[in-house]
Formats: C-alpha cells, sequence, structure tokens
C-alpha cells in the first residue's frame, strides 16, 4: 500500500525520504534523536505532518521539508500505515 511504501522507501524523486530511516523500520524510534511512532494515532500524525508542512512547527528542519513535499493522501496513507505498527 501507499503508506508502507513510503514509510520504507520514500520517493526519491520528490525528495520524499523513506521514515524508516530515523524512525526505525518497526516505528521504534531512535531514544532522544528521533521519537517512536509505533501505533500513534493516525489524526495526530496527519496533524503534526501538516503542522510541519505549513511551518507551525518549527523544531525540525528535516520533517518540514519531507512534509512540504507530500499530498494529503500521501501523508494520510502513511499515518494509517504507522498507526498500524507495533
Amino acid at each position: 500500500a501507499l503508506g508502507e511504501r513510503i514509510y520504507r522507501g520514500g520517493i526519491a524523486d520528490r525528495q520524499i525520504a523513506a521514515c524508516a530511516g530515523c524512525h526505525s523500520p518497526n516505528g521504534s524510534g531512535i531514544p532522544a534523536q528521533y521519537p517512536r511512532l509505533a501505533g500513534q494515532h493516525a489524526d495526530y500524525t496527519v496533524a503534526q505532518m501538516n503542522a510541519f508542512r505549513s511551518g507551525g512547527r518549527k523544531n525540525s528542519v528535516p520533517m518540514a521539508q519531507v512534509a512540504a513535499h507530500m499530498t494529503d493522501k500521501e501523508i494520510a496513507a502513511v499515518a494509517d500505515y504507522i498507526a498500524g505498527l507495533r
């Protein structure tokens, strides 16, 4: 599915990095550097990605850059995939 493809491999030609590269393949994150995503509510993830995209969240330049290149559909798909990770 789209969410899993983006999470695991990104979309290189659109400068969308794979989420797994920083947040780990299973979504457990890297403590103190990259937060755990596994099991996060999809609505929360969508809200945070939209905040990065709009400039409302300014604490991560890499996340703002990734979110800026993602469509609403792609953000929703990744959020749904993340919600299912354990």
